[in-house]
């Protein structure tokens, strides 16, 4: 079973540029499989802004996320941040032309070494 709740709020800054905030909050629960239940929180950030008005004027934006997800098993406690670069113009009514740059961190706590079950010391 997994449940999600998300929201989020636009800001127009001004004519052509705008701010988008968001999050979200998210849990699964496995009956059958161990370690896999979790929850997970994210918050996020997104500016855009538009060269022209209309809808062929290109658009650069810049995005920034951070998650994270608790794990019955802490072995896969994880951390997630992101931040993303990107352009996008419109090349006809059906195409578009998207470019962009993508940067993720993903963190963990350390877990001490463990020798696996079947060997000896």
């Amino acid at each position: 079973m997994a449940v999600e709740y998300s929201f989020g709020k636009l800001y127009e800054l001004g004519l052509k540029n705008t701010f988008v905030v968001s999050s979200a909050a998210n849990a699964s629960r496995f009956n059958e499989l161990r370690g896999f239940d979790h929850i997970g929180f994210s918050v996020a950030a997104n500016y855009n802004y538009k060269w022209a008005f209309g809808a062929y004027a290109p658009t650069p934006s810049l995005s920034t996320s951070y998650a994270i997800e608790e794990y019955d098993g802490k072995e896969r406690v994880n951390e997630l941040l992101t931040l993303d670069v990107s352009y996008l113009k419109r090349i006809s009514p059906i195409w578009f032309l998207t470019l962009g740059a993508d940067f993720q961190q993903n963190g963990s706590d350390d877990l001490p070494h463990a020798p696996p079950p079947h060997c000896k010391l």
